[in-house]
């Protein structure tokens, strides 16, 4: 079970910064990995290493102190976790168990939401599906009421990730892109690591082969983007 508490700074609109963003948790592309390291190694960038990384990557890495780790599901768990907690929700949980999402919410029916759905479609039992519009509607009716998410590739991702004391790990979307490039460059780490976590699986006559999807790394590249401008 991972947790995202109000921490470090989140904006859902480019002029709108909400204090509260989830701070330390526990595809196939047009670009090429070629073009990528081109396009992370500009000049402005000499004061850090940028690296984006797919998930399955990160298993064998060990992160370094002092490094920043971005994990994007822009589709949609962490645009849902960015749009709950400018809401107000004063955590979020992540499982990828659909029993013990609704166990967590039968301990304290009042002041849980659970949100979840398998292939777009709202499960069983639960208030919502993982909507960045619908998830921040109920935490305005339900005050102070913490989120269960159920969701697969970003609680997948955490599990792969290493943890490293001295590591800030935390998520990113395109509505928080802004806020994320600005703490990046307040917190001045010598590393950033970008994870699209996006994953599903082919099967051809080579096998069971990983496909990327190409809005985690897009979104990669806008929070990098951001930097870049704000770097300018």
């Amino acid at each position: 079970m991972n947790k995202f508490t109000h921490n470090s700074p989140q904006e859902t609109r480019e002029n709108e910064i909400y204090k509260g963003y989830g701070g330390v948790l526990r595809g196939n592309s047009s670009l090429n990995h070629n073009q990528l390291s081109l396009y992370v190694s500009r000049p402005f960038l000499v004061t850090m290493e940028v690296k984006v990384l797919w998930s399955d990557e990160t298993q064998k890495l060990k992160f370094e102190k002092d490094s920043i780790v971005v994990l994007v599901d822009v589709l949609r768990a962490s645009s849902t976790i960015a749009y709950a907690l400018a809401a107000g929700a004063p955590a979020i949980y992540l499982t990828k168990d659909i029993n013990n999402a609704l166990a967590m919410k039968d301990k304290e029916p009042t002041k849980t939401i659970i949100g979840g759905e398998r292939g777009g479609i709202q499960l069983d039992g639960f208030d919502v599906g993982n909507s960045p519009m619908m998830i921040p509607e109920l935490i305005k009716k339900k005050k102070k009421s913490s989120v269960v998410l159920c969701t697969g590739n970003l609680c997948n991702a955490i599990s792969n990730i290493p943890i490293v004391k001295g590591v800030i790990y935390t998520v990113g979307c395109l509505a928080n892109a802004k806020a994320i490039a600005k703490y990046i460059l307040r917190k001045k780490p010598k590393r950033v690591y970008f994870i699209p976590v996006g994953t599903y699986y082919m099967i051809n006559y080579k096998g069971k082969l990983p496909v990327y999807t190409e809005e985690d790394f897009l979104g990669s590249l806008y929070i990098l983007n951001e930097l870049v401008k704000l770097k300018k």
